[in-house]
């Protein structure tokens, strides 16, 4: 407690936490459950003190005994509301009430989240959810037809769950439109088809090799450190980590030697090549990690 569930857009991490919320209204009827957003709550929080009511609104959190809160990263940068959801927080957990929180990242990922914040939303269970493999996006895909009785070909059920590699939403949404334009137009569903229907949620396809500058670029967007410091010397872990992630991306989309790569940071080849398999063997075992070279290189395709 709390329970801290973390991942991508359109992952399922609220539907999730909305199946706990129904199951214990099934199972335990007499307990009170509160379910708000973020925005919601912020929201909230400057009607109240525009109205002078903000005492009443904290009181509303103190007879809870489950409180559900949707995208909390949305408190970045909000000092006064932060304060309030501390404080409720604070007086939840102390009363031994259950919390359930969801986030697009990790709280230490939050870069203005107050540290006893972080702390208290950190002290509790993390999980995170990851984007469904093939075999997971080829399963869903599978019981939403099943559920539409729409029948695909095998090749075609293929290529879609090969293809649309991103989230649950973008995966149901892709099928939604092949259903919709297959019975309207009444065409053969084949690959050529699908990909006239899909092309726009599809990864594009970069026209050419990826430039460096974009990718340290990208790099430097998603962990929201100044390239100047990516390019540096600097020795903090979380600069160092993003530097090792933009020499790994760079030698994978573009296809420079280590020797090349190396020029870009002032290291010799033999120090890249010593980044890019740090890299190669977290990747195995962090999800985290390659949810974030997803989307880096997402950004970098986009760019």
């Amino acid at each position: 407690n709390p329970l801290f569930i973390y991942g991508g857009v359109g992952l399922g991490k609220t539907h999730l936490m909305q199946a706990v919320g129904h199951y214990i209204h099934a199972t335990r009827p007499n307990l009170r459950i509160q379910n708000i957003t973020t925005e919601a709550f912020v929201s909230d929080v400057v009607t109240s003190t525009k109205e002078n009511r903000l005492f009443d609104f904290s009181n509303q959190f103190r007879n809870t005994d489950l409180l559900m809160v949707d995208d909390i990263q949305y408190l970045e940068n909000k000092e006064r509301t932060q304060d309030i959801f501390f404080q409720a927080f604070n007086h939840l957990h102390e009363a031994q009430k259950q919390i359930i929180v969801t986030c697009d990242r990790l709280p230490k990922d939050i870069p203005t989240l107050t540290e006893r914040l972080k702390s208290r939303l950190g002290n509790g269970l993390i999980t995170d959810i990851n984007p469904p493999d093939f075999e997971t996006r080829l399963a869903i895909l599978q019981k939403k037809l099943e559920d539409d009785k729409f029948h695909l070909s095998e090749s075609v059920l293929d290529y879609i769950a090969s293809t649309i590699k991103t989230n649950i939403r973008d995966l149901e949404g892709a099928l939604n439109r092949i259903e919709f334009q297959a019975s309207y137009n009444g065409e053969e569903i084949t690959i050529e088809f699908v990909q006239k229907i899909i092309h726009d949620i599809a990864p594009a396809q970069p026209a050419g090799p990826a430039s460096p500058d974009a990718i340290i670029s990208a790099v430097s967007r998603h962990y929201n450190i100044p390239v100047e410091d990516i390019k540096g010397r600097c020795r903090k872990k979380e600069i160092v980590r993003a530097r090792h992630v933009s020499m790994f991306l760079i030698r994978e989309m573009t296809g420079m030697t280590f020797a090349l790569v190396g020029g870009l940071f002032g290291k010799d080849h033999s120090s890249v090549i010593t980044s890019c398999d740090k890299i190669e063997m977290e990747l195995e075992r962090d999800a985290s990690l390659r949810r974030d070279l997803d989307s880096i290189r997402a950004r970098v395709l986009q760019s």
